[in-house]
């Protein structure tokens, strides 16, 4: 797996002894690897200038000389790491060669949703609605962010949003947001055609008057000549809670059934990585699957989907030995980049630099003796020698070289 910042990219190897693998699937109450897993270690942490296929299979090639062959690869078929694997694994042809889980079903969705026209509008509104609801009552309510990169791994986050703003709308209590009931000069316009001429005109005499309950509001109503629907439709459009969650929310209302579509397919995709994230891939994953699995509830469509995750689980699981079980993606090399992104994150300068050995250390417990060993062994001489000999001085000190010389 690579992580790229700035102009300079780092390889890091994560590595697992079959046998551990074996011991922690064997457990009912596993759920996936975690970094604290004591058997999970950083393998190689390679600083890249080149992501040719030639030079990543040479890294692969130095790390074999130490530690011994793989049994499995594992990675998200990348092209900066693809050629290099396939080349390596060519040399190698007993390596099972694993596509990251999580990564092909992010292209399966991209597949399904980049030319769905729905999808794409509904898309559409969710940067305008963070920037106009962050700063109000709606605060609770702001969409997540959309990624510029990786776009389709952030489906279930925005899914998720559709699904809870329509059951807060379905539920017909606003009162988190505004507990009042006004019948404003606009609302009572728009009543002519939706009660009787009795009725529209008695109810002039309530514009614009502020009730602090819906009781208390109704209580006025009950005086003039409405029938159940008519009382309903005033209250509605009196709601002030409602009536703003309807200004800056009400456009996900188009999409009510469109949402839950996408929904199941997030749940689809749910159950596989679920599965294989707590029982490991093998040649009974998809019979494991399908038995999860009701088709007969699913739409043509959603069965179509299901068939890019069986393909997924066919394909897959055919490399691997009858009553073997492997590892099926790269989560826990992942949210280790993800650690090291969140910490560099309030550094003024983003790029790799010697921060970057910071990696391994999320991998280990950290003991009294650890350190004393590291202190003992290392020292910030090598250090700051290895940083400079890798990556020669770093972007702020030439800053800073710059502004002293011209001072």
């Amino acid at each position: 797996m690579t992580i790229k910042l700035g102009t300079v990219k780092c390889l890091i190897i994560l590595g697992i002894r079959k046998s551990y693998l074996d011991l922690l699937l064997s457990q009912p109450d596993f759920k996936g690897l975690k970094h604290s897993d004591v058997d999970v270690v950083v393998l190689s942490l390679e600083i890249l200038f080149s992501t040719k296929g030639e030079f990543i299979e040479q890294c692969l090639d130095k790390l074999s000389d130490k530690v011994g062959v793989p049994m499995q690869i594992i990675s998200d078929h990348g092209s900066d790491l693809k050629k290099g694997i396939e080349l390596f694994v060519e040399k190698h042809p007993k390596i099972i060669y694993t596509y990251d889980v999580t990564h092909y079903m992010a292209l399966l969705f991209k597949a399904e949703l980049e030319t769905d026209e729905r999808y794409q509008s509904f898309l559409k509104p969710f940067r305008y609605t963070r920037t106009h609801i962050q700063q109000t009552k709606l605060k609770p309510f702001v969409p997540p962010p959309q990624k510029k990169k990786s776009r389709y791994l952030n489906v279930e986050e925005l899914i998720d949003w559709g699904t809870f703003i329509l059951n807060y709308e379905a539920k017909g209590d606003f009162s988190d947001i505004r507990s009042q009931w006004k019948l404003e000069s606009d609302s009572y316009e728009s009543l002519k055609d939706q009660v009787n001429n009795k009725a529209y005109n008695e109810l002039k005499s309530l514009v614009n008057q502020t009730y602090q309950s819906q009781q208390n509001f109704e209580i006025a109503l009950n005086a003039m000549p409405l029938d159940n629907k008519e009382r309903q439709v005033i209250c509605e459009r009196s709601n002030l809670g409602q009536k703003y969650f309807n200004q800056k929310l009400g456009w996900i209302l188009e999409y009510k059934d469109d949402i839950p579509v996408y929904s199941k397919m997030v749940d689809l995709v749910h159950l596989a990585e679920k599965q294989l994230s707590h029982h490991g891939i093998s040649q009974d994953s998809l019979a494991i699957e399908n038995a999860n699995t009701d088709t007969e509830i699913l739409t043509p469509r959603l069965k179509n989907f299901k068939n890019g995750i069986d393909d997924y689980l066919v394909e897959e699981s055919s490399k691997i030995p009858p009553n073997d079980i492997l590892w099926p993606n790269s989560n826990v090399i992942e949210s280790l980049f993800g650690k090291y992104k969140f910490f560099i994150s309030i550094r003024p300068l983003q790029e790799i630099s010697k921060l970057i050995l910071i990696i391994p250390l999320c991998t280990i417990e950290i003991t009294g003796q650890f350190i004393k060993d590291a202190m003992e062994t290392i020292s910030i001489k090598h250090v700051e020698w290895w940083a400079e000999h890798v990556f020669g001085k770093s972007s702020l000190s030439k800053k800073k070289a710059i502004l002293q010389s011209v001072s």
